[in-house]
């Protein structure tokens, strides 16, 4: 599976995902387009401002950092990584970044 994406620095960190990986999120959403929140549960997943990708690279991602140092060099867990907001993230600063998560569906995408 290609998992081209389209990566931008900034105060954020805007990813944008292949059609493919869109449509594998969709369809792992299927059967839920009644609910309220519909919409907002396939744009957390697909990044973009306001995404738990970028909440996670503007507010969670320079919390660890204060704690944990530079990442730069170490090699991280991401235990209950879902579909990987916060891998890609963790990617981009630690040396290493082993994910992990109990849903196999989740980490196939």
């Amino acid at each position: 599976m290609s998992a081209a994406a389209v990566i931008e620095e900034g105060p954020g960190l805007t990813f944008s995902y292949s059609q493919e990986f869109t449509d594998l999120v969709v369809e792992m959403h299927r059967g839920r387009e009644g609910l309220p929140r519909y919409s907002h549960w396939i744009q957390d997943n697909l990044g973009g401002e306001g995404s738990r990708l970028d909440h996670f690279s503007k507010f969670l991602y320079p919390e660890i950092r204060r704690h944990c140092g530079d990442l730069a060099s170490k090699r991280v867990l991401d235990f209950g990584c879902g579909t990987g907001a916060s891998t890609v993230v963790l990617a981009r600063h630690a040396r290493e970044d082993v994910a992990s998560d109990i849903n196999p569906k989740t980490v196939a995408i």
